[in-house]
């Protein structure tokens, strides 16, 4: 089936995709946590919290902007955001703590 309605940069991307650090406990009430987290800090912006591989790295978080869309109605694609915002959601997920992190902290 062929969409003719596929637009493409007509506007910046809103939606991003936050990837925890391999390795590290994550539990589904760190992820409501987390997802809270980013949305007090940049509440123009939506995330979506997944936990483990293929994106997900040791060294900390990635978050990755969701820049298109295909469905039955057609399809969009976002501009890619600036690499400064990028930077600073990262910044933003690595100040986030999980709960397992404050038991070892209040020891």
């Amino acid at each position: 089936m062929k969409h003719d309605a596929f637009r493409g940069g007509s506007r910046s991307a809103s939606e991003f995709l936050v990837f925890p650090p391999l390795g590290r406990p994550f539990s589904d009430a760190d992820k409501s946590r987390l997802s809270a987290h980013m949305r007090a800090h940049h509440p123009d912006y939506s995330f979506h919290i997944i936990d483990g591989p293929p994106m997900a790295e040791a060294g900390g978080y990635r978050v990755m902007p969701l820049i298109g869309r295909i469905g039955e109605a057609g399809g969009f694609l976002c501009e890619k955001p600036d690499p400064a915002l990028l930077d600073d959601l990262t910044e933003t997920a690595e100040a986030f703590e999980t709960s397992a992190e404050h038991l070892v902290l209040r020891n």
